[in-house]
């Protein structure tokens, strides 16, 4: 088993401005075909 926490953008010290819910679902979509994930579970 393996545990991914994804820090999405405008948490921490990155820059919020000029992302919507698109941009965060499309840094997910590319942090989990990178990684070759087939399956997900959210919490």
């Amino acid at each position: 088993m393996c545990c991914v926490v994804h820090d999405k953008r405008g948490h921490g010290d990155s820059d919020w401005s000029g992302h919507g819910s698109d941009s965060l679902a499309g840094d997910l979509a590319a942090l989990l075909d990178h990684l070759d994930v087939i399956e997900a579970t959210a919490s």
